[in-house]
């Protein structure tokens, strides 16, 4: 059970390194099946009202922890924070919540906020505008190395052409998809894309 590791309303799970960690409102929480052991690992400063609310474990044992209105933090396996980015640094005063991050075919680290795709290129995050549109809720990568986004009520896939996103396809309401919000998005091997809602 959660609640018995200190878990205070739970937002993502995340398997890394024989370990599970496990994001919730107040920080991440690591916990290693094997022997039982927990800690907390990065708490939530009590001075910001910023709430982690997703995280991705890179290839070299970052945490990419995705923040409620706050960008983006990188914090180290020891949960010590290596680096930050702010919503400001990419859409001025607006409070930006980066989604999905994930790592891409490229072995790069990619996100999600609003109207664009995030691509750390080893030095910054590279911001790669979408079609003009709604914003933009979910990504997912297909096999063959195109970019799936879900927007209220359209699902688009992109091809990286260099530094700009190409759209090849849109899916919306013309074509039969109901005028919902997706939160999550998923392709299978087979090029099949699934996505949630709240109907289901």
């Amino acid at each position: 059970r959660l609640d018995t590791l200190g878990v205070w309303h739970a937002a993502a799970l995340v398997s890394c390194e024989s370990a599970l960690w496990i994001v919730d409102s107040l920080g991440v929480v690591r916990y290693e099946p094997a022997s039982g052991a927990h800690r907390r690992v990065i708490e939530r400063p009590r001075d910001t009202a910023a709430v982690p609310m997703s995280m991705l474990c890179d290839a070299d044992g970052r945490m990419w922890l995705g923040l409620l209105g706050g960008g983006i933090d990188v914090h180290g396996r020891d949960g010590r924070l290596l680096r930050s980015f702010p919503p400001e640094q990419v859409y001025g005063s607006r409070a930006v919540t980066f989604v999905d991050p994930m790592l891409g075919p490229d072995g790069d680290v990619w996100t999600l906020a609003l109207d664009a795709v995030l691509r750390w290129d080893g030095t910054r995050l590279q911001r790669l505008p979408l079609a003009e549109g709604e914003d933009a809720h979910a990504m997912a990568f297909a096999p063959d190395g195109t970019l799936w986004v879900a927007r209220f009520g359209a699902l688009e896939r992109y091809r990286r052409d260099g530094n700009v996103l190409r759209r090849l396809r849109r899916i919306d309401g013309d074509d039969g998809l109901p005028a919902l919000e997706v939160r999550g998005l998923i392709v299978s091997g087979d090029g099949l894309v699934w996505a949630t809602t709240m109907r289901g």
